[in-house]
């Protein structure tokens, strides 16, 4: 009788501590859904020609709307000007010097084996978490970051760029820009588009963090013919140009591979091409985002949801000759982002400045997660109540090509200042009076006297940011 009484009061306890934790558990669920959704948008090579960002051609209806939900941040910079480097430095909250990436082939998880990734900590914190689409760099996710949808890596890397690889692979017959053959519905970012929708659609009452990566405006540059018929050809303007544009840049700011014309220069017919090209391309990815913003306003997901919109670095279209990103001037760096949070400012514009290692530790603060002790960038939630407040005092990018030479950049309100192999070759430039770069102050003898103090401070930001820099080499 006694081990039967014993059993009985066993299994109540089991029964109560059952309850007990169901009840917790909804507890937890209801806590947990009480967080904000997580939207996230990612989108490859896309610089700041958009109509909300003043453009005067680009048409950019969506991108545009979802400015006007949220706040566009007018002084924002990626930290490295190359997909996988600037990705992984954003999804791990750590600069590429800590993550060991600076070409598309280095793997994150070599430097920093145990790195929680951003949607992984979202999961860790009882978010559903997936993706579609380009988040992480092709071959190399994060398994432990996705409920599902985790893709395992080739067992083989694609070899490392060279002139004479990217010579085979865009050179020849391979066609680089114009229309594109395809269907639109049979496009990547269509599928992602609708894919997004799905899971929206699926997991809305669910506390959700899904990233959605859109692969154009990236090369090739092919979007549907519709697209190209908003940008009539002789409406495609040239970046102005001075003779001796590139006389003052240091010849390691200029080892750098051409995504477009890897033989040489274009002609201003295909320059013209290669611009139309890009425009088109950016406003076929904006449809398809509309379609996502669509499904959000349809699901009425918006007080419930944080959308951030990014993309992960600029792109050149002729300024100073460029061709692609690989650079470390204002077209490479200077990058689109938006936040549209629930109680937050909007159609509001910050001015200051911020930089995409600062998107992990923000996430974070407005979805009420802990601030993980590792990140090496800040919050600028603040700056979603006050787009007023100032930014940061300077932002940081850093570059190097496989074939090149470590290049360390610093980025103040008013000036940009780099340093090339260890400081054997710097550049100086006075954003305010010359915001496309065709003056190298370093460069030039009459002022040296007046911008010493300038370049001793930039140099000591630079120090006090890339320990390669305090020890007058680069990585």
């Amino acid at each position: 009788m006694r081990h039967v009484l014993s059993r009985r009061t066993l299994l109540g306890s089991l029964a109560g501590a059952a309850a007990g934790a169901s009840l917790l558990g909804r507890a937890r669920g209801a806590d947990q859904k009480s967080r904000p959704n997580v939207l996230c948008i990612a989108v490859d090579d896309l610089n700041t020609c958009l109509g909300c960002y003043g453009h005067p051609l680009v048409q950019s209806p969506n991108v545009d709307r979802l400015a006007g939900r949220g706040v566009r941040f007018q002084g924002a910079y990626c930290n490295y000007p190359l997909c996988n480097p600037s990705r992984s430095s954003l999804l791990t909250g750590r600069r590429p010097d800590a993550t060991g990436v600076i070409v598309n082939s280095d793997d994150y998880r070599a430097a920093l084996p145990d790195a929680v990734t951003l949607p992984a900590h979202f999961r860790q914190n009882g978010y559903y978490t997936t993706h579609v689409g380009k988040i992480f760099h092709a071959g190399f996710d994060d398994p432990s970051a996705w409920s599902e949808g985790a893709e395992k890596p080739p067992a083989a890397r694609r070899p490392e760029w060279t002139p004479e690889s990217l010579r085979a692979t865009f050179g020849g017959d391979r066609k680089m820009f114009g229309p594109a053959e395809q269907n639109e519905n049979e496009m990547p970012d269509t599928r992602t588009a609708t894919r997004a929708i799905e899971l929206l659609e699926k997991h809305r009452n669910e506390s959700f963090f899904i990233g959605v990566g859109f692969i154009k405006p990236h090369v090739p540059l092919l979007a549907p013919q519709t697209y190209f018929d908003l940008y009539p050809v002789e409406k495609i303007q040239l970046p102005d140009r001075p003779p001796n544009d590139r006389a003052d840049i240091p010849p390691q700011a200029l080892r750098m591979n051409r995504d477009l014309f890897v033989d040489g220069d274009p002609t201003e017919q295909q320059a013209k091409e290669a611009i139309r090209s890009y425009y088109a391309c950016v406003s076929y990815m904006d449809a398809q985002l509309g379609r996502l913003l669509d499904a959000v306003d349809r699901l009425a997901l918006w007080d419930s949801t944080i959308v951030v919109f990014f993309g992960d670095n600029g792109f050149h279209l002729g300024e100073h000759g460029f061709w692609a990103k690989h650079s470390l001037f204002e077209e490479a760096t200077h990058c689109p982002l938006i936040v549209a949070a629930p109680g937050k400012k909007r159609g509001a514009v910050a001015r200051g400045l911020v930089e995409f290692v600062d998107i992990y530790p923000t996430l974070c603060e407005l979805a009420g997660l802990p601030v993980r002790p590792e990140l090496e960038g800040r919050s600028f939630a603040p700056l979603l109540d006050n787009p007023d407040a100032p930014g940061k005092e300077a932002v940081f990018c850093q570059f190097k090509e496989a074939w090149g030479v470590p290049g360390y950049s610093v980025r103040t309100p008013r000036w940009r200042y780099t340093e090339w192999d260890g400081g054997r070759a710097a550049e100086l430039y006075d954003l305010e009076k010359d915001p496309r770069e065709h003056h190298n102050l370093v460069r030039d003898p009459a002022g040296l006297a007046e911008i010493k103090p300038v370049v001793s401070r930039l140099h000591a930001l630079l120090a006090a940011n890339f320990r390669a820099v305090e020890m007058g080499k680069g990585k």
